[in-house]
């Protein structure tokens, strides 16, 4: 079972009315499968410049906006609309298409209220901490003993960042050490592996774009375990 799988939509131009009020049928619809719902004020701080000896100056303004959040009932299974971003991540996964299922019950009725619409960039990331003998011994981050021995170690962690095509990937992985800065214990290694698009992305790529993604993403992940484990992956 994987721990987070995360997809993020970000749209091209804020969608205002967002920032105060969702629109009902949208909810309604959300809450068939997401029967918890919350919101969440955000505070927005406004950038202003402050000038030296200048009398009467307007004070720093805040600009608040609110998140929608909706939730299943075991909350592991979440979605969050904002005034610039769809998001849908789950705790539970449990096979590509379940997830894809979901999140495009979710973006055809947005898509039935926002018809002609842009986004800017797609996001597809999944987080796994797994035990450290289902790791190929190539691939661990290893530092030398005589540099730093594994018994002193309070996290050990590499970041790898590239460009596959048109989309860009980030890899972290290692030991991230849930009890730090507490020396490492439990040496579960962990695999975080975010693959973005990013560009004009209209509605009848989304699905193209993520499929791919995926796919990126698995090939990673297979790389990454030994071959009696795969079959989990």
């Amino acid at each position: 079972m994987l721990d987070l799988v995360l997809l993020r939509l970000d749209f091209t131009n804020s969608i205002q009315s967002y920032k105060n009020i969702i629109p009902k049928d949208f909810h309604t619809h959300v809450m068939r499968i997401f029967p918890i719902a919350e919101t969440n004020e955000v505070i927005l701080p406004s950038l202003q410049i402050q000038l030296n000896n200048v009398p009467n100056q307007q004070p720093q303004l805040n600009f608040s906006t609110r998140e929608w959040h909706y939730f299943d009932v075991s909350r592991k299974n979440h979605f969050c609309l904002t005034d610039s971003s769809i998001i849908y991540e789950t705790q539970n996964y449990r096979t590509f298409d379940d997830f894809k299922n979901t999140f495009d019950f979710i973006l055809e009725k947005f898509k039935e209220l926002n018809k002609e619409f842009v986004f800017s960039r797609l996001g597809f990331r999944y987080i796994n901490s797994m035990e450290d003998i289902s790791i190929d011994d190539s691939i661990k981050t290893n530092i030398p003993p005589e540099i730093i021995p594994r018994g002193k170690m309070c996290r050990n962690i590499s970041i790898v960042e590239s460009h596959e095509d048109d989309f860009t990937l980030r890899i972290q992985h290692g030991y991230f050490n849930k009890d730090y800065p507490a020396k490492i214990v439990d040496w579960n290694f962990t695999l975080d592996v975010d693959a973005a698009k990013q560009g004009v992305i209209y509605y009848e790529d989304i699905a193209a774009l993520t499929t791919k993604m995926h796919d990126m993403i698995k090939n990673i992940y297979s790389s990454f375990v030994k071959e009696e484990v795969k079959n989990e992956i």
